[in-house]
């Protein structure tokens, strides 16, 4: 394996296997995959000792998986210095990987932040689990490494994103999402195209400008009115996890600020809103 090279073994033989007694625990490695013996309901398998590259630190495993039915795979890194504490795994697991779920459509995990400095030395363990007649397997397995100085990220799966908003990744694929009712993470609103855009008009008024989107979503209808009374402010977050964008209104004059609560409609009213006792907020 050259220098930052990724770790692969397409599971063709046991030869990068960690194979206490010459065996493994549930698993046989036959036909160019790794499944679990006959009469087994589960097993696990761990590869060999993986060193990181000088200049280099872990990125991404890549488990290339067939998990029909309900049933599962479940990965976990190790540090391959560390002796086990609990039965059924190989060495002591990493906190915070330790069985991961994965799946054939999202085979990864991110292990950008594992420390390279303080664990030299990884093993992956994946962990298979039958559902009945449904029997996984483990058809290859790769743990990539990338340059010390940098940070990529190839959208093969949201997991190296702490959120993302109205976006779809497809194979490789960063998209804008503008069809109708597509969502964020994070909250899972309502995200269409042109949003309605508000001009807060300030403390001693009674309606603020706004523009909201024409039937086609294809662009903005004429300046429209809001009538609310000394709207300073106003910012918006799906406050109450219902997918709909609610609105949190700072206002002047002697007035409290409120939450309008979204309805799933492109327009907030103060019905049922939340007083929030505030006089002359402004954010």
């Amino acid at each position: 394996m050259a220098e930052g090279d990724p770790w692969f073994d397409p599971l063709d033989d046991t030869s990068r296997l960690y194979m206490p007694g010459g065996s493994l625990s549930g698993i046989e490695v036959s036909g160019g995959d790794a499944h679990l013996a006959p009469g087994e309901t589960s097993g696990w398998l761990a590869t060999e000792v993986i060193t990181c590259p000088p200049g280099h630190r872990y990125d991404t495993v890549h488990v290339e998986l067939e998990t029909p039915g309900n049933s599962s795979a479940l990965v976990s890194v190790l540090n391959a210095s560390a002796d086990p504490v609990e039965v059924g795994f190989a060495n002591d697991s990493i906190p915070g990987f330790r069985m991961k779920e994965v799946s054939e459509d999202e085979p990864y995990l991110n292990v950008y932040s594992i420390n390279q400095r303080f664990y030299t030395d990884l093993r992956i363990q994946v962990n298979l689990v039958a559902a009945g007649a449904d029997r996984p397997r483990l058809l290859s397995w790769t743990l990539t490494f990338i340059d010390v100085e940098i940070w990529r990220d190839d959208f093969l799966w949201a997991g190296k994103m702490e959120r993302h908003y109205g976006l779809n990744l497809t194979q490789g694929e960063l998209e804008i999402n503008l069809s109708r009712g597509g969502s964020m993470t994070g909250g899972d609103v309502t995200f269409d195209p042109f949003p309605p855009v508000f001009f807060p008009a300030g403390g001693g008024s009674t309606s603020s400008p706004v523009f909201y989107s024409n039937t086609a979503q294809n662009g903005y209808d004429d300046v429209d009115s809001f009538d609310y009374d000394g709207l300073n402010h106003a910012i918006f977050a799906d406050l109450d996890g219902d997918t709909n964008l609610d609105m949190v209104c700072a206002r002047g004059g002697n007035h409290d600020s409120q939450i309008l609560w979204g309805d799933g409609t492109t327009t907030w009213t103060d019905s049922g809103a939340t007083q929030l006792d505030t006089h002359e907020a402004r954010s």
